[in-house]
């Protein structure tokens, strides 16, 4: 009878299950690899995480002078409806003496170690529509920033600036960091 041997390295075990509840914790799967509970788990935990990373944008502008409010949709920013939902700026910034108002769209990403996971992370980012015709994160954003540019004086009113301010979108990353 042959002798088999299984060696376990009590600190790689220990290394690969924390990585593993971390991802399952935080919804860090893609989409395609879980069951539909799991994936709704996944999109209210990264809702969550994305809504924690705009409030620590949003305070670290206010540290910088900046006054900032998280999450305005663009119908309370504009004071006007739309035919289609633009969404929310995730932070939306101003800073009185500059005239400049920042539309942030923020975006807490994972740590990855390699270019095809940077990729794929990164890839709802590229200002197009999506197979399924709706846009991915960068077009949406650039649409929200075209119709707060389109109305100027509104923006004006709402950050309350005597003249139209110059409007400026801005991508924020939590992290990205390269191999």
């Amino acid at each position: 009878m042959k002798t088999r041997y299984c060696f376990v390295i009590p600190s790689l075990l220990r290394d690969a299950v924390a990585c593993l509840m971390g991802n399952y914790h935080r919804g860090d799967f893609p989409p395609g690899q879980l069951k539909p509970r799991m994936r709704r788990w996944a999109g209210r935990s990264r809702d969550n995480i994305g809504h924690a990373f705009c409030a620590k944008v949003a305070e670290r502008m206010r540290e910088l002078g900046w006054q900032a409010e998280e999450e305005v949709p663009i119908t309370k920013l504009l004071r006007k409806g739309f035919d289609q939902n633009y969404g929310d700026i995730d932070v939306l910034a101003w800073l009185a003496g500059s005239n400049r108002v920042l539309l942030m769209e923020c975006k807490d990403v994972q740590y990855r170690k390699i270019e095809g996971e940077i990729a794929e992370q990164t890839a709802d980012f590229r200002g197009e529509l999506r197979p399924n015709g709706h846009p991915d994160y960068l077009l949406r954003h650039l649409s929200r920033v075209d119709v707060a540019s389109a109305y100027p004086n509104e923006v004006a009113v709402y950050v309350r600036f005597k003249r139209a301010p110059k409007i400026e979108g801005h991508l924020v990353y939590s992290i990205i960091r390269f191999p």
